[in-house]
């Protein structure tokens, strides 16, 4: 019974207090993760018959960036539209700005060559990276 009768050393409750304070703390700190981009395409889409045979970008003061891009028809016998689309994007991969122009017709084997103008307050020092996506029309 004499067993049941002794206290516990004042430096032990606070020890295990801290202890349990920090562990309670640490499970309840929310992590936040980075945004992750993923395809949802599972299956094979056809390449186009476009492709980029030179593209250039232009910084044009602070509040403005030109992107010129030169496509080939790949296609020896048959000519060809399609949607072209350049965006700039932030470290993280947020689009910023975006703009789409149609080709017309590129005749086969031939060649389509376009400015794109971004203009936006400090645009310069926010974009990271530039994305072109090609979407063949016909």
């Amino acid at each position: 019974m004499k067993a049941f009768k002794q206290s516990v050393p004042l430096w032990l409750v606070a020890v295990l207090l801290a202890v349990s304070l920090v562990s309670t703390v640490a499970a309840l700190t929310i992590t936040p993760l980075g945004n992750q981009r993923i395809s949802l395409w599972s299956g094979r889409v056809q390449d186009t018959d476009f492709s980029i045979t030179n593209y250039n970008v232009q910084h044009k003061g602070n509040n403005k960036v030109n992107v010129l891009i030169e496509l080939t028809n790949a296609d020896p016998g048959n000519a060809h539209q399609a949607n072209v689309t350049v965006q700039l994007l932030n470290s993280n991969g947020d689009i910023l700005i975006e703009e789409t122009q149609q080709t017309g017709s590129v005749a086969a084997s031939g060649t389509w060559s376009s400015t794109f103008v971004f203009t936006q307050t400090d645009i310069v020092s926010q974009y990271d990276n530039v994305f072109i996506e090609i979407k063949q029309t016909s």
